[in-house]
């Protein structure tokens, strides 16, 4: 279960955006215009492994927002403006 958003004109990730993606282990969202995610838009995604947000316009990353990714073990941040990262386990 794999979804690439890849290369799109995305620049906000609401709330619960993938809610009904529960089963989804891969999910690149690398080269789009995010500037902003939602404290909850992955909430839902309790299976996912791997998370992409390389290219992006994020400087700031909520501290609750990887809270309920147990199985993650890759996320890519590549070339984004992050200016500190505070609470992020």
């Amino acid at each position: 279960r794999y979804l690439d958003l890849s290369q799109n004109y995305l620049e906000k990730l609401s709330e619960n955006l993938f809610q009904k993606l529960v089963n989804l282990y891969s999910l690149k969202l690398g080269s789009n215009k995010i500037n902003f995610i939602e404290k909850s838009s992955f909430s839902k995604l309790t299976s996912l492994i791997e998370l992409n947000l390389d290219f992006q316009n994020l400087s700031y990353l909520d501290s609750e927002l990887f809270s309920s990714m147990n199985s993650l073990r890759e996320l890519s941040l590549k070339m984004n403006y992050i200016k500190s990262l505070n609470n992020l386990s």
